[in-house]
């Protein structure tokens, strides 16, 4: 059967079988499609698409490792500044956002900490990230700016769980409150890429 551009309209509920469509297709409601969908050209949507994901790729690999079945992105809410031992100190977001495509987070956080009058012990810690690492202790971040601590201008971190560690540098020890300016508007600018389960 073949649909042309002018095609007339039809009624409601109608049924077809190799469908080949020329033109242009409109239609306001919705349309099932009980098998395959092949599509020879560009396919654009203006609304939602319900799916069980999108496949890539006709061939190799199993249909699950080429299946996109996820995607996300939003504000994060609720970031916190935390010690590793104890305390925590007031934090301003001034922009969280993240994107998730599949397993992937994407997160770039800029925020404001008062550290005037906290109370943490032992290592600076930013928590409640929107979704845990799968990969714990494994994965680094980028402090794109920080003016956290004089004493080490150049900060690195690592994601652990579902928050960042910041350290000193690229190695393993982690910032300490002691090391940090006693001020309020200490500002940190992060980005990070990591994998969740």
């Amino acid at each position: 059967m073949s649909i042309k551009q002018n095609g007339g309209v039809f009624g409601r509920n109608p049924t077809f079988n190799d469908v080949t469509i020329e033109g242009q297709l409109t239609f306001d409601g919705d349309i099932d499609i009980n098998s395959d969908l092949t599509i020879d050209g560009n396919l654009t949507v203006d609304g939602n698409i319900t799916t069980d994901g999108v496949v890539f790729g006709a061939t190799g690999g199993s249909v699950t490792s080429k299946t996109l079945d996820d995607y996300e992105e939003g504000a994060i809410t609720g970031i916190t500044c935390i010690g590793s031992t104890s305390g925590s100190a007031t934090v301003v977001i001034n922009s969280a956002t993240y994107t998730k495509i599949g397993n992937v987070v994407n997160l770039y956080l800029y925020l404001t900490m008062d550290f005037s009058g906290d109370d943490i012990v032992g290592d600076i810690q930013i928590a409640n990230l929107p979704f845990s690492n799968a990969n714990n202790n494994l994965q680094n971040v980028s402090i794109i700016h920080q003016s956290f601590s004089t004493t080490y201008l150049v900060l690195g971190g690592r994601l652990t769980s579902s928050l960042i560690r910041l350290q000193t540098n690229s190695t393993s020890s982690g910032l300490a409150r002691a090391d940090c300016v006693n001020s309020a508007n200490r500002t940190i600018m992060i980005g990070a890429s990591y994998r969740t389960s």
